[in-house]
């Protein structure tokens, strides 16, 4: 619920797009993005939570995808020639 009811509006108020747990961000010279990953152990308990933040220059990627047709922004951070990413840590 911290995501839907709070983050995602937020995000949503600064300009991103998306919903769930994927966002992008509209830009004319790269692919941004930002995924959460989240987990709960047991009914009632804490949530942990993840981001991932990725961004993928839009020339970067038109060569990416020329070697390896069919390929998707959501799977490029498969291809750190072509992205700068991060990880952020566990959160609860």
């Amino acid at each position: 619920m911290l995501l839907r009811d709070e983050v995602a509006p937020r995000l949503r108020a600064l300009g991103w797009k998306g919903s769930g747990l994927r966002f992008r961000l509209p830009d004319a010279g790269a692919w941004v993005q930002l995924g959460f990953r989240s987990s709960r152990h047991g009914a009632g308990g804490p949530v942990r939570f993840t981001f991932h933040v990725s961004v993928v220059g839009r020339a970067a990627w038109e060569e990416y995808r020329a070697a390896h047709p069919g390929a998707r922004p959501g799977r490029a951070r498969r291809s750190p020639t072509a992205l700068r990413s991060g990880r952020c840590g566990s959160a609860t």
